[in-house]
């Protein structure tokens, strides 16, 4: 009992008490009393500590949700809309106006398989839609995904049809049936070309668009075959027979720069003019057509026909019509008469653009100008007139002596008193051989000549014309065009070598 006692303490000693392998070993037992560790157990354990909780920003958020995946947004919608009646209620009306929005606009949208066409909004696709022609849109709605099939036949993408690049035969069997059964009357704007073996079917298709379409603007483009006086008597019966040309607002006959065209004579023309018989609200006509009848220009009485458009129309009364019309170019070949300058105004007060290329004067010409009072009122008011380009011919070689001089100086200075709102004025010579005196009438001007003051002009163009800056600046005489910008003078006889514009501008005075 000795010995173990004073060994007792080498035993408690773990430097010195032999090591054994952990699974060799027993249990730890604990030295405390029982007492100590019942007490313990009793006492009330602590909760264990919550991390706080960060608030996201919404950019935090919004890019949470960019990086999720698909699998992974689809599942933490369906978890909000199970354990949240918020959220269940939110995602309910999102999905009512998205299909709201779906059935006004007629769109079906998918954002992955139209890429990122599919976030841009309807009405940004359409818009670029529109900027093809209609085959190249009839291949891309076709072809790139099903989704984009939806658009191929809005309203908006066909309020215009080209079909000089169309055959006929697509037109009728494919696109106007499509058109008439998903968007019918849409159709407001057509350019035909008439070929060769397809003008019945470009009579059809006219009468289709007549009957089911409100048509404002038509353009008539060369093809391979030539138009008859006869093919135009019909179109003229379909006119005065539909409804959907009494809308028409822009006529254009484009015929020159081909093969093809002909010769057609002014009769032709005047044919044309008398549509306007059945278009109350005409405001544009062009004719741009190749003619050898150059012996024979259109006269003043017939653009009145122009000017009594909707006359044809039952309960209307001739002569007491009103007149829209703001434009008229005529080119090509086609001659005018030189009354028709003189009254421009008279026949189209709400003109604002002209354009005639072949101005013909006449021996009867100078009769007009000796019955005039005063040049200022030689040519007709034109209070509206913005544009005019002029190009003045005359039936028989001029002389020194002859009044083509004087008459052609009178008008150039009586559309500068009649039209203050001119911005832009051609006044071209054709005889290239001959150069009369543009500033020739100032000299013996009825009344005194005063000089003139235009504010508006800023673009001015002569031609062939022989310019004596002397004339203008006579004493007392004021000649104002402060806006002027431009002047061009080709083929014009001058004497002065300063800037032609700086000289028109303060009437032929040099800078000091």
């Amino acid at each position: 009992m000795l010995v173990q006692s004073n060994y007792r303490h080498l035993l408690s000693n773990p430097t010195i008490r032999p090591q054994y392998p952990a699974h060799l070993e027993g249990p730890k037992i604990s030295r405390m009393p029982r007492s100590t560790v019942e007490r313990r157990a009793k006492r009330p354990r602590m909760a264990a500590a919550k991390p706080n909780k960060k608030e996201l920003t919404t950019a935090e958020v919004v890019q949470l949700v960019n990086g999720m995946t698909r699998e992974r947004l689809e599942a933490l919608v369906l978890k909000l809309h199970e354990e949240s009646t918020d959220c269940s209620d939110i995602i309910r009306e999102a999905m009512s106006s998205t299909t709201s929005d779906s059935k006004r606009k007629g769109f079906a949208r998918s954002r992955d398989t139209m890429g990122s066409l599919g976030t841009l909004p309807p009405e940004i696709i359409t818009m670029v839609l529109s900027y093809l022609t209609i085959p190249e849109r009839m291949t891309v709605t076709g072809l790139v995904c099903k989704e984009l099939q939806s658009y191929r036949w809005s309203g908006s993408l066909w309020t215009k049809i080209d079909a000089t690049d169309i055959p006929y035969n697509v037109l009728l069997k494919d696109i106007l049936p499509n058109i008439q059964a998903n968007n019918p009357g849409c159709v407001k704007n057509v350019t035909l070309a008439y070929k060769i073996h397809h003008i019945p079917k470009v009579e059809k298709f006219l009468s289709i668009l007549a009957k089911e379409h409100n048509i404002q603007t038509l353009c008539l483009k060369p093809g391979s075959a030539v138009v008859s006086q006869k093919r135009l008597e019909v179109f003229k019966k379909l006119v005065s027979s539909n409804e959907g040309f009494r809308n028409m607002r822009d006529f254009s006959l484009k015929f020159t720069n081909t093969s093809s065209a002909g010769n057609y004579s002014p009769r032709f023309a005047v044919l044309l003019m008398e549509l306007a018989g059945w278009w109350p609200k005409l405001e544009s006509f062009t004719l741009d057509m190749p003619s050898s009848w150059r012996d024979e220009p259109l006269t003043f009485k017939d653009f009145r026909l122009l000017a009594e458009a909707g006359t044809e129309l039952p309960g209307a009364i001739r002569g007491r019509t009103n007149n829209y019309i703001t434009n008229i170019s005529v080119s090509g070949g086609l001659s005018v008469d030189f009354d028709l300058i003189i009254n421009l105004g008279r026949l189209f007060p709400e003109i604002t653009h002209v354009l005639l290329d072949d101005v013909r004067t006449n021996a009867s010409s100078p009769a007009s100008l000796k019955n005039c009072t005063r040049y200022e009122e030689f040519v007709g008011r034109l209070p509206r007139l913005k544009s005019l380009s002029l190009k003045l011919n005359s039936e028989t070689y001029p002389v020194a002596s002859d009044p083509y001089d004087q008459i052609v100086s009178v008008v150039f200075f009586s559309v500068l008193f009649q039209a203050p709102r001119l911005t832009k004025f051609t006044y071209e010579n054709v005889l290239h051989n001959y150069k009369p005196g543009l500033f020739k009438t100032a000299k013996s001007w009825l009344g005194g000549w005063k000089g003139v003051t235009h504010k508006n002009l800023e673009k001015l163009r002569l031609s062939c014309w022989s310019l004596e800056w002397s004339a203008l600046g006579k004493k007392r005489a004021v000649w104002n065009l402060p806006n002027l910008t431009l002047l061009q003078a080709p083929h014009c006889v001058t004497i002065e070598t300063d800037d032609l514009c700086t000289l028109m501008k303060r009437g032929g005075r040099r800078v000091n």
